[in-house]
């Protein structure tokens, strides 16, 4: 799931949704659900790093609510999907 940041702060309802579908609790999945923060046009326009925008995602993720209280911490960010997906990715190139 991409674009967190587009639930507003009053949309407490959706937030709850999503987190909820985030921790598992609804629409389960055999690997879960991932949730990232990507650049918006603003950022790119102004020409953000890959860098600058991983870090500005990480803080995103620990300062705002409902994700900073989120018990799923390593479900948020693209640092934990690429870290997943290598282990999964080794686990099958391995034969797992």
């Amino acid at each position: 799931m991409t674009k967190p940041d587009l639930l507003s702060k009053g949309s407490t309802k959706s937030q709850e949704l999503w987190l909820d579908v985030v921790e598992g609790r609804r629409f389960p999945l055999t690997h879960g659900y991932y949730c990232t923060r990507q650049p918006d046009d603003a950022d790119r326009a102004r020409g953000i790093s890959s860098a600058d925008a991983r870090t500005a995602e990480i803080n995103y993720f620990k300062v705002t609510p409902p994700w900073s209280s989120s018990v799923e911490q390593d479900r948020l960010g693209t640092h934990n999907l690429v870290l997943t997906l290598s282990r999964l990715l080794v686990g099958i190139i391995g034969g797992r």
